[in-house]
């Protein structure tokens, strides 16, 4: 089999130039070995790769800042793609004997999940509500290419949100491959030092049931992000909450003390159909605004936001 990886790195420019804000891509055939930092001598997590990763984005810019960056990044990928593969060949399999089991980690948009090796997989398929019999994205029919569509809108909205950190310094990102193998896609995510019930400070992670805005200091960090991005403070939920990107991106006061994003499906927004006009993707057919997302640089070019 064959296995994509697509990892989103900074655009700040480095000696190694390892980084822009363009996918990277590695196949199996490229010379990929891990450091030690991935595997114990029996298997064991021997890496925090989101605390690594934030001490090393905090140095000043140097060769060796960005060397040592390239390989956690190079080691990420290498971890992500060796899990990826082990889930996804498993996918049918009995849960009983799967070796990496699914987990309960919250959230409807992120299909199924596993933890391991301090990485969260999510596997990029259409989920159903079982209160009302809809589908997330296929609202009356399944459409797994519509998820495999908003894992890739996940990565371009956290490239774009990670390179704004020049005017907000204060928000934090976690490492996110793309594993495509087998025709599945598999977000891979770094774990990081967040829980839904305790640290959820902007946004909300029921569809706008709940929806939250309360530390002024992210706020004001998160409408610096909107104002460079060129999008427009609207209203979201029942509540009618004053937010300055989507209402479904998460952000966190971390139980380290950091701010952290999650989520980032949705930044930019959707495109409008034309009114009482059919569409290619018919309208009422699926929920086309969660994939139909305007180009980030036509967002930005905008004369208004």
């Amino acid at each position: 089999g064959y296995v994509e990886a697509q990892g989103g790195m900074e655009s700040h420019p480095s000696p190694l130039k390892s980084f822009d804000d363009s996918s990277s891509i590695l196949s199996d055939t490229e010379p990929n070995a891990p450091s030690p930092r991935i595997f114990g001598e029996k298997g064991d997590m021997i890496v925090d790769w989101n605390d690594e990763f934030q001490q090393l984005l905090n140095l000043p810019d140097s060769f060796s800042k960005y060397r040592k960056l390239s390989s956690l990044y190079r080691d990420f990928i290498y971890a992500a793609k060796t899990y990826g593969r082990i889930i996804i060949s498993e996918k049918y399999l009995p849960e009983e004997k799967m070796t990496i089991k699914p987990a309960n980690a919250g959230g409807r948009a992120g299909g199924v999940k596993y933890k391991v090796q301090g990485i969260l997989f999510k596997f990029a398929v259409d989920t159903c509500d079982k209160n009302h019999g809809n589908w997330l994205y296929g609202l009356k029919k399944r459409a797994d290419w519509i998820a495999a569509k908003s894992a890739g809108h996940e990565l371009k909205g956290l490239i774009n949100m990670f390179n704004t950190r020049s005017v907000a310094s204060k928000l934090h990102f976690p490492l996110l491959a793309l594993i495509d193998y087998r025709g599945f896609r598999l977000i891979a995510i770094s774990l990081l030092p967040i829980s839904n019930e305790q640290t959820l400070r902007y946004g909300s992670p029921d569809g706008g049931h709940t929806v939250f805005a309360d530390i002024p200091e992210l706020n004001e960090q998160l409408e610096k992000v909107g104002e460079l991005l060129n999008l427009q403070p609207h209203h979201v939920g029942s509540q009618k909450v004053p937010m300055a990107l989507c209402g479904d991106i998460e952000g966190h006061l971390g139980f380290d003390g950091r701010y952290y994003c999650l989520d980032f499906a949705r930044v930019f927004p959707p495109q409008k159909l034309p009114s009482g006009e059919a569409s290619v993707w018919e309208p009422g057919m699926y929920n086309y605004f969660l994939y139909e997302l305007l180009r980030p640089e036509l967002v930005k070019a905008s004369p208004t936001p």
